[in-house]
């Protein structure tokens, strides 16, 4: 399923240096989820060379991105 992206998200993917296809890795590789904000779930995954990445969803609908970071930034 493809993944959706809100327009925040985006922004913050520029502004981090994320790419689509770093979110998309990281969700397919997981390695912790957390509860986060009401309706939102955060996922942390390996991404790419530069380490992990955490990815705020909404909760129940996965493939809807909020915003994306760098674990270690």
């Amino acid at each position: 399923m493809p993944l959706k992206f809100t327009g925040h998200a985006l922004w913050q993917m520029w502004k981090r240096n994320i790419l689509i296809e770093d979110v998309e890795k990281a969700l397919r590789n997981p390695t912790r989820r957390a509860a986060g904000e009401p309706g939102t779930i955060w996922i942390w995954g390996h991404a790419a060379m530069e380490g992990k990445l955490k990815v705020c969803v909404r909760a129940g609908e996965e493939e809807f991105v909020i915003t994306a970071a760098w674990e270690n930034r």
